[in-house]
């Protein structure tokens, strides 16, 4: 008889009853609020990252870069002037 009950009976439904079962000294909330709301989806990836373009970049002159006249992901133009090198 209970053979064929606990054969019938939903996987997820006999987990619920053996756990409950084995926490005997469980303490259960009165009251629950459920709501919906974003949740972050972060993973953890190991990856190389490698560029689709290689490009080459030296310096006509030698010194110290005094001002950076860009920023960083700017586009520029092939003639424009990028950093203030004193000579």
């Amino acid at each position: 008889m209970c053979q064929a009950i606990f054969e019938e009976t939903p996987p997820m439904v006999r987990l619920s009853v053996l756990l409950l079962a084995c926490l005997p000294h469980a303490v259960f909330a009165g009251e629950l609020t459920v709501a919906r709301r974003m949740v972050d989806d972060y993973k953890a990836v190991v990856a190389t990252v490698e560029p689709g373009r290689l490009l080459t970049a030296r310096a006509r002159i030698g010194g110290i870069v005094e001002q950076l006249k860009i920023k960083e992901g700017q586009t520029v133009k092939r003639t424009g002037a990028i950093v203030d090198v004193p000579v």
